[in-house]
């Protein structure tokens, strides 16, 4: 049982609408950043999962770009309409190839998990494989790539410099949103054991310290002191055996 509950969680219980909101502005945030990361991925990541390398994904991504794109020649930096031109089709390519791969793997039953935003290139290389966690790759180690590859492009183009940058922040705020919400649903099952675990215990009056923090309030204890001897005594119902008997002539 979940008895301890957070400020967020009592909060949704007075005002449910507006969290439902703000839930929904976070998932749409997420996958707006999926979109992105989507066109950016398929160059130096694999194995992806299906629900996370989508058509609709891929499209709404290249949209995000090509809109920067036609800004930004507009605001007189044309170069990045070359860049464009080079970059579309190599995501497009890219992106079929996961899209094969993924059929390829279903066809053949292979387990994997359809959300995985795939493994990065950088795993392939020995030192980083063993001494950078998956974490750090995806928070840091890899928008900071994108962040030194901008800086090397903007002698060359600044727009498409810039889109870089802005996709570097989004995968950071991405990667962010991902692994904190991962954590709060992790500390919400481990919640749930210790509160399951102690709960006896918590009844007894034993302290705090004794039940890995996990408390309940004095009047709430009497509560469920009162539920418990009620429930105890309660008589158990027992099935009565239907004896068939005969009588001899």
């Amino acid at each position: 049982m979940n008895l301890g509950k957070e400020p967020s969680e009592l909060a949704r219980t007075f005002m449910p609408d507006v969290f439902k909101f703000i839930d929904a502005l976070t998932v749409l945030a997420r996958w707006f950043f999926d979109c992105i990361a989507v066109n950016v991925f398929t160059l130096i990541r694999f194995n992806f999962g299906e629900r996370f390398m989508t058509l609709v994904n891929w499209f709404v991504g290249a949209s995000v770009f090509s809109t920067f794109t036609a800004f930004a020649a507009l605001a007189g930096s044309p170069k990045t309409l070359f860049w464009r031109a080079i970059w579309g089709p190599a995501v497009l390519v890219c992106f079929a190839y996961h899209r094969w791969v993924i059929r390829k793997r279903n066809r053949a039953a292979v387990l994997w998990h359809s959300e995985s935003a795939g493994i990065s290139h950088l795993t392939r290389i020995p030192i980083v494989r063993q001494f950078v966690p998956d974490e750090v790759i995806e928070k840091w180690l890899e928008p900071g790539l994108i962040l030194l590859a901008a800086w090397l492009i903007s002698m060359l183009d600044r727009g498409f410099a810039s889109y870089l940058v802005i996709v570097a922040i989004a995968l950071c705020l991405r990667a962010q949103i991902a692994y904190n919400l991962q954590r709060q649903q992790s500390l919400s099952d481990r919640d749930r054991r210790i509160e399951s675990m102690f709960f006896e215990a918590v009844l007894a009056d034993k302290p705090p310290d004794e039940t890995a923090g996990f408390t309940i309030a004095a009047s709430n204890r009497m509560l469920f002191r009162q539920e418990v001897a009620a429930s105890e005594a309660q008589p158990e119902a027992q099935g009565v055996p239907l004896v068939e008997s005969s009588t001899r002539a």
